[in-house]
């Protein structure tokens, strides 16, 4: 509505521009000499021109499209105002060649960019396929569209790979007519369409094709992506080079080439990672021999079964989890990791045979609690304790005098600690553990601790409990050691180290390289 009041309030302008210039000048000659001089005939004359090519533009767009959706026209003006900004920039560098005609090919520039956009937008919007999942397999299955939609695709592709093959024909001749001008901006424009125009057209094919298809449609879409992104980007490195040999460089074009390059090598490295996760699934990722408690596939959400056949079969992956052959394939098409656990599923799943000492059965779980060691020098940031024995030989003798001489607790020799698997420190209990420690459970108990289900969360933080009841006991053994050696009333001592110039070996300094107490 608001397009036809536009488009009347400036028929009836120019027709009353024109009848007054034929009224006042004495013959038609004059009357347009007067049109194409005057400021006012001149800014009338364009916008009527202006009103005439969107009239044209709606209807050639009601004829090849019909009826636009909401989606279709929020994006149509987004990007007609990016594009518009763009290309303005762009004849900046060439504005001594700047003329009508440069204008109208302009305009017909802009058109023909909607008509693109349209088209990509009804082909992903319309051939979304339909997903019914059977109980055993699962099948893309095309909406029903009209054959008037086919009529229309095929009908505006020619009509569009027509107008860009004329258009880059023109250019190419201006510019080998006349040398570099505003031809070689609508060259690079006009390609750029073209490409676009063939890649839509292919996924259109791959749509309608896709149930006769030896190999999933989204592998073909990936090569088709990754194609088209690399002729963009040759595209705009050439565009970027030619301007900048004739026109100095060209800053407004600097953002489309880091785009492209981003976005050709982002679509390359996510096909590399796509094939290096994907090469021999069947050895990779071998078939489930049991199922855990949850059967479910994650991705699908269909019950999984270990007698099932095609991408239905169960697969394993190297963290353990369990998906659909199917489900596994279409997941690593997007995200080369575990939906579940998220751990990376490029790795390597096979061993590691150059040290065969750390390897593990595959049926015996992993401790998880095998990689925590105490160091060797961990006792020198604790107070002394005064015996550490084996368990079974010895008890700690709590019966220690308790005016030992200062000297002697200084230079209580440091041990180093041995090893957790062999001795271990006799504490008597101060808090009861009612579980057994993490270090002692069956593999039975670990692998349904490490499993995702809710028991197995509850398992973990009951896990947690134990290790920080275990931290304050021996925080609160500590206290009391601490106590047993240093009775009330007496404080430990103090080391102090007198750091002198002298060279000569000062009787502040033991001969072991202790710091001995200063005297009193």
């Amino acid at each position: 509505m608001r397009l036809a009041i536009y488009a009347s309030t400036s028929m009836a302008l120019l027709a009353a521009s024109v009848l007054s210039s034929l009224i006042s000048r004495p013959n038609f000659y004059s009357a347009a000499v007067q049109l194409s001089s005057s400021s006012l005939h001149l800014l009338v004359l364009t916008n009527s021109a202006l009103a005439m090519l969107l009239l044209a533009v709606v209807t050639a767009q009601r004829l090849l499209f019909g009826g636009l959706r909401a989606i279709e026209t929020e994006h149509l003006h987004e990007r007609a105002w990016l594009s518009l900004t763009e290309t303005g920039l762009a004849m900046t560098v060439f504005r001594e060649d700047v003329r009508p005609t440069a204008v109208v090919a302009f305009a017909g520039l802009l058109a023909a960019k909607a008509f693109h956009w349209l088209l990509r937008d009804r082909v992903d919007s319309v051939l979304l396929p339909i997903v019914i999942k059977p109980p055993n397999r699962q099948i893309d299955q095309l909406p029903h569209v009209p054959p008037r939609f086919h009529v229309r695709i095929l009908t505006t592709s020619t009509v569009l790979a027509l107008i860009d093959c004329s258009a880059i024909s023109h250019a190419i001749v201006g510019i080998a007519k006349y040398g570099p001008s505003i031809a070689i901006m609508f060259l690079f424009e006009f390609t750029l369409l073209l490409v676009s125009l063939f890649s839509t057209f292919a996924q259109y094919l791959l749509t309608l094709l896709s149930p006769s298809l030896p190999r999933p449609k989204s592998l073909y879409q990936i090569h088709l992506s990754l194609i088209s992104s690399f002729f963009n980007l040759v595209l705009y490195i050439g565009f970027f080079l030619t301007l900048l040999q004739f026109y100095g460089l060209p800053i407004h074009i600097l953002r489309d080439v880091y785009v492209a390059s981003r976005q050709f090598l982002s679509q390359l490295l996510g096909y590399v990672r796509y094939r290096k996760a994907t090469k021999d699934m069947e050895t990779r990722y071998p078939d489930a021999v049991s199922l855990p408690e949850d059967d479910t596939c994650i991705v699908c959400r269909e019950t999984m079964g270990l007698h099932d056949e095609g991408d239905s079969r169960p697969k394993k992956l190297n963290c353990g989890h369990v998906l659909h052959l199917g489900c596994l394939r279409g997941w690593l098409e997007r995200v080369q990791s575990c939906p579940i656990c998220r751990r990376s599923l490029i790795e390597d799943p096979r061993p590691d045979l150059t040290n065969p000492q750390q390897q593990q059965p595959a049926n015996v779980p992993q401790n998880p609690f095998a990689q925590f060691r105490i160091p060797e020098n961990f006792r020198q940031f604790l107070p002394p304790i005064p015996q550490m024995v084996h368990p079974g030989n010895h008890q700690i003798n709590q019966e220690q005098p308790q005016n030992v001489a200062r000297e002697e607790l200084t230079q209580i020799p440091v041990q180093p600690v041995p090893s957790v698997e062999n001795t271990h420190i006799v504490l008597p209990a101060v808090i009861p553990l009612n579980a057994p420690p993490p270090g002692e459970m069956s593999p039975e108990q670990l692998e349904r601790m490490e499993r995702d289900s809710r028991f197995a969360i509850s398992e973990r933080i009951r896990i947690m409990h134990i290790i920080q009841r275990r931290v304050e006991e021996g925080l609160e053994m500590l206290v009391r050691l601490e106590s047993l050696r240093f009775p009330a009333g007496q404080t430990p001592p103090e080391i102090r180290v007198q750091i002198s110039s002298d060279p000569s070996p000062a009787e502040h300094v033991q001969e072991d390289g202790q710091p001995a107490i200063p005297p009193e």
